[in-house]
């Protein structure tokens, strides 16, 4: 009987880790373009999103990036870490092209505007690119 009873602990935990591991993100910040928020090196934790989401002006978000989209093998960063600058319906910030941002789209800019690659270089991100919401810092 307690055989059965450890086997099921060990399921329990198992399927605990499984869940944890399916809905939390740890990703890298690289480089400068989050400072002063977050510096090259720290570890951010980060919710991955269910669909449909909700994204509001200030959040920081993980997204893949637009330019390595299908790229397999690719050395450059997969993912980016940048803050939502501007949401569907409202206008798109200067430097950005177009008037409006699109239905499924944002706007993601870098902190650090001058050293980041960010909407003003890749254009509005479809939210389908956005992986996970940013809640805090693993580091400091």
């Amino acid at each position: 009987m307690w055989a059965w009873i450890a086997a099921g602990g060990v399921v329990v935990v198992a399927a605990a880790l499984l869940t944890i591991r399916l809905r939390l993100l740890v990703a890298h910040v690289r480089g400068p373009s989050m400072l002063p928020a977050y510096k090259d090196g720290d570890r951010l934790l980060a919710v991955r999103l269910r669909r449909p989401a909700r994204f509001a002006v200030g959040q920081v978000v993980v997204l893949r990036n637009p330019r390595l989209a299908g790229v397999r093998g690719s050395s450059r960063t997969p993912l980016l870490v940048k803050r939502i600058a501007a949401v569907a319906g409202e206008a798109v910030p200067v430097g950005i092209s177009g008037d409006v941002v699109p239905r499924e789209h944002v706007v993601v800019l870098g902190d650090n505007r001058e050293q980041s690659l960010d909407s003003r270089h890749l254009g509005v991100i479809p939210v389908d690119h956005i992986v996970a919401r940013v809640v805090g810092r693993l580091d400091r």
